[in-house]
């Protein structure tokens, strides 16, 4: 995973390019609750960690259906 230089955080467009989403989808998932974001100079940041855990949740519920 690219480093974005804030520390192993990544935007919601860098986030939402990992996961092949939009944009929109990502604040939702913020919003909801699915994924933790920290505000960070005035715009959502995730960390790769959270990223990585959200990954294995995906990857499980598609290998569940």
């Amino acid at each position: 995973m690219k480093k974005n230089g804030r520390n192993g955080y990544q935007t919601v467009g860098q986030t939402a390019k990992i996961f092949g989403v939009t944009r929109q989808a990502i604040h939702q998932w913020i919003d909801s609750g699915y994924i933790h974001a920290v505000w960070m100079l005035e715009q959502w940041a995730i960390h790769e960690a959270e990223i990585e855990r959200v990954k294995e949740l995906r990857q499980q519920s598609e290998a569940a259906a």
